[in-house]
């Protein structure tokens, strides 16, 4: 059987490759992690301003405004997030729930977020 060492030049085309997969890997969790941590912030944000915001692609943002009618912000909240991912576009979405009367009361949020390239 014939036994070949790897070349220098293989060595560093692999580590190459590597390194590129993981940096992949590392950028599509931080957009992820970001995803999940604006949720948080305009969800906190709504509870005490009134409003929510979502930023979108670029520099635009989406603004969702709520009357006291809609969601009592008297109230309790808690929220679940849905987060899904698709082409480097995440989907999220927001379920702010509280109780009323004994009867759990929800309103649901969607906002996209894409991912800078």
């Amino acid at each position: 059987m014939f036994k070949r060492s790897l070349t220098l030049l293989e060595i560093l085309v692999g580590l190459c490759v590597a390194s590129i997969i993981l940096f992949s890997l590392v950028i599509s969790f931080s957009s992820f992690t970001r995803a999940v941590s604006k949720v948080r912030r305009y969800c906190q944000a709504m509870f005490i301003g009134g409003e929510l915001f979502f930023e979108t692609s670029k520099n635009l943002s989406k603004k969702f405004s709520f009357s006291q009618e809609k969601v009592p912000f008297n109230k309790d909240f808690s929220f679940r997030r849905e987060i899904e991912k698709t082409e480097g576009i995440f989907r999220v979405g927001v379920e702010i729930f509280w109780k009323e009367a004994n009867q759990e009361r929800n309103f649901y949020l969607v906002s996209y977020v894409k991912r800078k390239q």
